[in-house]
């Protein structure tokens, strides 16, 4: 039997940007990519997928809030408690190319219209699967329609 404290252990990436559109001024800006943290429920959801300990739990929301705690491995959700805000994921922006996939939100005009310190990504089920405080955050307002692009990778 091998012992498994001695494999190698292969690390999941995430990382998240915004694309905000300002329609006052007729054009586009992308933040840099950011490391974010993968909460225990992500890794739980990953690993007993894989491990047909559980079904398959597909992302399905990306949110953002404003709070600046910290995030730790045991958030379960956004820290926010009033301003905090989850946009579906559609079909067609979810996209895999290995080892990547890549998972996109549209918070239109009217949505989210606050500073956005804090961002996350749940499954179906409800299930965090990362958070991040972010170092730039957007201060959202009426005249930006945004996109959060959120990147897993092994």
């Amino acid at each position: 039997m091998t012992d498994v404290t001695v494999l190698e252990k292969i690390p999941l990436y995430g990382r998240f940007r915004k694309i905000v559109y300002n329609r006052d001024y007729d054009r586009w800006w992308i933040s840099d990519w950011s490391m974010n943290r993968v909460v225990n429920n992500g890794k739980d959801n990953v690993l007993k997928s894989l491990g047909g300990l559980a079904t398959i739990s597909i992302v399905s929301s990306i949110g953002v809030g404003d709070s600046t705690q910290a995030p730790a491995d045991t958030d379960n959700d956004l820290v926010a408690t009033t301003n905090k805000l989850f946009k579906t994921i559609q079909a067609q922006d979810i996209i895999y190319t290995r080892p990547t996939l890549l998972c996109r939100a549209t918070f239109d005009y009217g949505d989210g219209n606050w500073v956005w310190n804090e961002v996350g990504i749940k499954t179906v089920n409800g299930n965090l699967m990362a958070r991040q405080v972010d170092s730039t955050p957007l201060n959202k307002t009426s005249v930006q329609r945004a996109i959060m692009e959120w990147l897993f990778s092994l």
